[in-house]
C-alpha cells in the first residue's frame, strides 16, 4: 500500500495476560488509513479469512527462533531473561533453556496459531498514537 516507511508487531506474554502490538512509522497525514490497513489484516488473519501458509510459519519461526537466541547472546541477557520468566511469568527455579524453548517453538503448528488468532480477535482493538488513545 505504500503507507508506512515501517512495520513491525510484538508479544509481550505474562501469566495471566498477553499483549499483541503493531507498530507502524508513518506520516501524521497517512495515520487513520495505516491504521485501518493493519487493522484489516490482523482482522482478516485471525478470522480465517487468509489463512496463513506453512511457509509463512516457518518463516514466523525462524525469525522468533533468531531473535529468541541472540537474547542468550550474552550473561547479562541471560540474566534478564531467567529475572523475566521468574518475575513476570511466574517461573519457579527451573528455567527453560534456550533450547527448550526452541524446541517448544518448533512444536507450534498452525493449529496453535489459529486459536491464538481467534483469541485475539475476540478482544477490543485499542488504537494509540504516542500516548493518547484514539
Amino acid at each position: 500500500l505504500g503507507l508506512a516507511y515501517s512495520i513491525h508487531s510484538d508479544v509481550e506474554a505474562f501469566e495471566d495476560v498477553a499483549v499483541f502490538s503493531v507498530c507502524i512509522g508513518l506520516k501524521k497525514e497517512k495515520a487513520r488509513r495505516g491504521i485501518d490497513a493493519a487493522a484489516a489484516v490482523v482482522r482478516e488473519v485471525a478470522t480465517n479469512g487468509r489463512p496463513l501458509t506453512s511457509k509463512e510459519l516457518d518463516r514466523a519461526r525462524d525469525n522468533l527462533a533468531g531473535l529468541h537466541e541472540l537474547s542468550f547472546d550474552d550473561a547479562l541477557a541471560q540474566a534478564a531473561n531467567v529475572g523475566y520468566r521468574m518475575t513476570l511469568l511466574g517461573g519457579g527455579p527451573t528455567v527453560l533453556t534456550s533450547a527448550d524453548d526452541a524446541r517448544l517453538l518448533k512444536a507450534t503448528g498452525m493449529r496453535e496459531v489459529e486459536l491464538a488468532a481467534g483469541a485475539l480477535n475476540k478482544r477490543p482493538f485499542e488504537t494509540y498514537i504516542g500516548s493518547a488513545k484514539i
